[in-house]
């Protein structure tokens, strides 16, 4: 009797060994999960929007900084509040599908132009309508404004550099470095 007890205590200490790695492993395996990298959300949206050209951050800055090329037109295709938190430099905001008219009134339909939201979901959404619309230049950026603000890219409020970024919400925020969350 003693050595099935033992037996049973084995097995109890073993079952409950095996149930802590296990729910360890799933507390881990969610938070790596809700914290999925950037990376692999802008390689999700390059897959989906195949469609849609792609430009990194890195070529952005560089096309920015070089004087010989033509500067694209950059259009931000996060609402008003986000906008109003930080921008990129130059950024015009489009806000929905219906802005398209407005915001590109008398733009040349071959205009470089180049779209972000957040991450670039939304933008390469409206990117692909405006090459619908007969807009043969258009690019969604790869990561958006967080990438860009997480690779210590200036963003402005208007003309006045900032350390903020809208992080749209709680979801899609833990994307955006902490220090860009703004402290209100």
């Amino acid at each position: 009797m003693k050595r099935k007890t033992r037996f049973l205590g084995n097995r109890v200490r073993i079952s409950l060994i095996f149930l802590l790695c296990a729910i360890v492993f799933i507390f881990w395996r969610a938070e790596s999960f809700s914290q999925q990298n950037l990376n692999q959300v802008i390689e999700k949206i390059k897959l989906e929007y195949a469609d849609v050209s792609h430009i990194s951050t890195k070529e952005l800055s560089s096309w920015l900084k070089d004087p010989t090329k033509e500067p694209p037109l950059l259009i931000d295709s996060r609402s008003k509040e986000e906008y109003d938190i930080s921008h990129l430099e130059g950024a015009r905001l489009l806000e929905s599908r219906g802005e398209i008219k407005r915001v590109l009134k008398g733009i040349d339909s071959s205009k470089p132009i180049v779209m972000y939201c957040s991450v670039g979901y939304r933008s390469a959404v409206l990117a692909r309508e405006l090459r619908s619309q007969g807009y043969t230049n258009v690019s969604n950026l790869e990561g958006s404004i967080f990438a860009w603000a997480n690779e210590g890219r200036a963003v402005f409020r208007y003309d006045m550099i900032v350390q903020e970024v809208h992080p749209y919400n709680k979801g899609w925020g833990k994307f955006l470095d902490q220090v860009y969350h703004p402290t209100n």
